[in-house]
């Protein structure tokens, strides 16, 4: 997941080296319905990601079935042809080889372009995600739940 152009080998071994972001702070506001969580900006710039993926089979687990990035609310964050509509989650997780290890591990599918790619193109950044538990007939109904990505 890092551009390894970027990144010497050395690096990576190192025991410091970050191997992903632990969130700083996770907040739940139910009557706003509203949740958020925020990471260190610095470690997203020395782990240089460059793309960000959103996972959302946890979001699937509580019935919050569709999915919408809010493109115009989330500063620092682009994707090359966003779509306009809110996309029915289809995520799943499931033992697969693509690892490499014996046995298998555990992996999300299908891939969603939809939701896949985002770019951060500078921090601070603020991604901001609408779910709603039924299709909404636009991207204008009030999503059922708000959930904010912060990079800080």
């Amino acid at each position: 997941m890092w551009d390894k152009n970027k990144i010497a080998e050395d690096i990576f071994l190192r025991t410091d080296f970050p191997i992903y972001c632990e969130p700083r702070r996770l907040s739940w506001k139910p009557a706003a319905r509203y949740a958020e969580v925020s990471y260190d900006a610095q470690c997203m710039a020395a782990v240089d990601y460059g793309y960000f993926y959103l996972i959302s089979y946890n979001a699937r687990d509580m019935n919050l079935n569709y999915i919408y990035v809010s493109y115009n609310t989330s500063p620092n964050v682009t994707k090359s042809n966003p779509p306009s509509y809110a996309y029915a989650i289809p995520h799943y997780i499931h033992r697969g080889d693509s690892c490499g290890y014996p046995g298998g591990c555990n992996n999300m599918s299908p891939p969603t372009p939809e939701i896949d790619a985002l770019q951060l193109i500078g921090l601070p950044a603020h991604i901001e995600i609408w779910l709603w538990n039924q299709e909404p007939t636009s991207i204008s109904d009030t999503p059922d739940l708000v959930y904010g990505i912060h990079f800080q």
